[in-house]
Formats: C-alpha cells, sequence, structure tokens
C-alpha cells in the first residue's frame, strides 16, 4: 500500500504542478492526458494479468516465472508511452 501510495501522490504532484504553471508547448493539455491514460492502462493489464495468470497460462507458467506478469505489462507499456510522447511532443501527428 506504501509503493502504491507513492506513486499516486507523484502523479497527484505532476498534475499540481501541471495545472499550476502556465504551458508553452503546442497540445500539452492533450500530451498530459494521454500519458495518464496509458499509465492506467498499464496498471490496469498489470492487474488483469497478475489475477489470470493461472487461468491464461496454467501449468505453463513455471515458478521461477512467475513474476512476468507483475512486471511486462511495464517492461512493454512504458518505452512504449516514452516513444509515443517523443513523437508526439516532436511535432509529428
Amino acid at each position: 500500500m506504501i509503493i502504491f501510495g507513492a506513486i499516486g501522490s507523484h502523479g497527484g504532484w505532476h498534475d499540481l504542478r501541471y495545472h499550476l504553471r502556465p504551458q508553452t508547448q503546442r497540445r500539452a493539455w492533450l500530451v498530459r492526458h494521454l500519458e495518464s491514460m496509458l499509465g492506467a492502462a498499464v496498471a490496469a493489464l498489470t492487474a488483469f494479468s497478475v489475477f489470470n495468470a493461472n487461468r491464461l497460462f496454467g501449468a505453463a507458467l513455471p515458478a521461477d516465472l512467475a513474476f512476468l506478469p507483475w512486471v511486462l505489462p511495464t517492461l512493454i507499456g512504458v518505452p512504449a508511452a516514452r516513444a509515443w510522447k517523443a513523437r508526439y511532443t516532436r511535432g509529428g501527428a
């Protein structure tokens, strides 16, 4: 619970800073909104994979790989979100 509280506080701090500072970047509100949505998607996929890993993989997932449902959505989602942000803030799309 401490970790989730720290993550939530970190996100809240960034949201507060965003709203208190004047934005100079084009589409800054959209980038911040989509960052939050992608973070929520990673969290939801992590919860889904953790609670349904046994149903999806059954005995096919060995005990030494039991950590994969916890980290795989983050390992895929965070770099994908950063790549998207870099492309989108660069002026494309």
